[in-house]
Order: C-alpha cells, then sequence, then structure tokens
C-alpha cells in the first residue's frame, strides 16, 4: 500500500471512529450495513469511499470530495 493510501484509511477509520463513538453529539451514525475500513455509509445514507491517490474512483457521483495529500505530493512543487 502507498503512503498515500495509507494516510486516506488512517483518516477514514478515525472518521469511523468518531461516528461510533458513544459522545458522538450528532444523529448521524455508522450504518451497520457497510463499515469496512475504506468504503463505509452513515445512517443518513452518506457514504464514505476512501481512495488513495492514482485510484480509479469512476462511477462515484459526490456532493463533497475532500481531497488528501501526503506530505511529499503537498510538500512538491506545482506542476504546470
Amino acid at each position: 500500500m502507498s503512503y498515500g493510501a495509507d494516510i486516506v484509511q488512517l483518516s477514514s477509520r478515525r472518521s469511523r471512529q468518531l461516528l461510533k463513538h458513544p459522545l458522538w453529539p450528532f444523529k448521524t451514525r455508522l450504518s451497520m450495513e457497510s463499515m469496512a475500513m475504506d468504503h463505509w455509509q452513515t445512517t443518513d445514507g452518506g457514504i464514505l469511499a476512501a481512495m488513495g491517490s492514482g485510484a480509479l474512483g469512476g462511477g462515484w457521483g459526490a456532493e463533497l470530495l475532500v481531497p488528501v495529500k501526503g506530505t511529499e505530493q503537498a510538500d512538491s512543487p506545482a506542476d504546470g
């Protein structure tokens, strides 16, 4: 697994842990129907599909897309 994919997996795991925490202050929780570390759903129908850079995300619509860069990629000069 690449460094970028590791960061994405870690972020996804932390987010899932927040939704499962008993002190989570919102109605939305982690759905019991889909709880894989890299693909999970909320009880309100939200979906998280965690993908590292370069992964093919075709077929997934998004209302919110959050790109997460690894340190090496974030610190590199911009292309172009």
